[in-house]
């Protein structure tokens, strides 16, 4: 399996086991669900569904896969992925935390771009 397989398939196995986690806590109504678009190296987790008689739907997580770099695009949860990703193998300078203003990226431990 090549470099940008491998980084895929963390992705997606990372998003499944998020998604695992946060289903038996998810109130009456809502759902969280993963989008998988390997043609354009897309991959979210969503939670959708109606709560307290009003709609919700929102990208929890959402990561994209740039000219063979990891970029975490938004991360709205209390363990942040990225970190994960290190775990599973991704290299920190194959991961971008997009979310952060490019001028703030030098500063974390992972890639500026």
């Amino acid at each position: 399996m090549d470099r940008l397989d491998r980084f895929r398939e963390i992705v997606k196995c990372l998003l499944l086991e998020r998604a695992a986690i946060s289903r038996p806590y998810l109130p009456d109504g809502m759902e969280v669900t993963c989008l998988f678009d390997g043609e354009s190296d897309q991959y979210a987790l969503m939670t959708i569904g109606w709560m307290q008689g009003e709609r919700i739907a929102g990208t929890t997580i959402l990561i994209r896969i740039k000219n063979g770099i990891v970029w975490v695009e938004e991360d709205g949860t209390d363990a942040p992925i990225a970190d994960d990703l290190v775990e599973a193998g991704v290299p920190r300078k194959s991961i971008v935390l997009g979310f952060q203003p490019p001028d703030a990226r030098a500063s974390t431990r992972f890639a500026a771009a």
